[in-house]
């Protein structure tokens, strides 16, 4: 469980920050290649963060097993669709869902419902055993916090992600790549947090993902607050560029 903040986090906008060690990895834990807007992205946030002072440390990947770790997702998913799409039905007094539910929340609550108890215990064991290695990889390294991509190329069209897809193969693949390097936070408790840095070439927004030890929001506000003071990005306005 993380702990109780010992202030209001709106007490640390603007408090100091310090000098921060914080890991650079460009590897998503199942790897992703990355784009010109991701890396361009990186490129900028390095820049501004050594001009605040900040000591930056690439690291080549991070010490987790990626095929573990989705397949621990992805059956921990299906399990709580499932559970949450028959606890609907009952109270709606239907036996099944045909015409309520889009097509990947249908998929993944027959999946859910298919699925051993081990496998989902399995999965428990598995992002616990993250986040215990994500805080020895910030404790052993010192580090403050953890910076990567937020996505790895640009933010996908819409349509992309859609839950009832013409082609479940290619929404399948479009979430493991679009999630590449946000998944992991949500299986260890960590607290992240996405800072623009910019357009890309073609109008669209980029950003960055950073994230703190678990518990550790205040220091995220508190670079968030000095990060936006540096480089502002409130009047930015996306726009395509034809």
């Amino acid at each position: 469980m993380a702990p109780a903040p010992n202030r209001p986090w709106a007490a640390e906008v603007g408090a100091p920050v310090g000098r921060l060690r914080i890991a650079l990895c460009l590897e998503a834990p199942n790897p992703t290649a990355l784009a010109a807007p991701a890396l361009d992205a990186i490129a900028a946030m390095r820049a501004v963060l050594a001009d605040l002072g900040h000591e930056v440390v690439e690291v080549e990947r991070l010490p987790l097993d990626g095929p573990l770790l989705s397949a621990a997702q992805q059956g921990i998913i299906a399990a709580n669709v499932a559970r949450a799409v028959e606890q609907r039905l009952a109270a709606l007094g239907r036996d099944d869902a045909a015409g309520l539910i889009e097509t990947v929340t249908a998929m993944l609550a027959e999946g859910g419902k298919a699925l051993p108890a081990t496998v989902y215990l399995d999965g428990l064991a598995a992002i616990h055993g993250a986040g215990r290695a994500m805080a020895a990889f910030l404790d052993d390294g010192g580090y403050d916090l953890l910076l990567t991509p937020l996505l790895p190329d640009a933010p996908p069209p819409l349509g992309t992600l859609s839950l009832s897809p013409a082609d479940i193969a290619d929404f399948i693949g479009a979430i493991g790549r679009y999630t590449a390097f946000t998944g992991l936070q949500n299986m260890t408790g960590q607290p992240a947090m996405a800072v623009p840095v910019g357009l890309d070439a073609s109008g669209l927004p980029r950003a960055v993902q950073f994230t703190a030890r678990l518990g550790d929001e205040a220091g995220l506000f508190r670079l968030a607050a000095q990060l936006e003071q540096a480089a502002p990005w409130a009047g930015l306005r996306p726009s395509l560029k034809a």
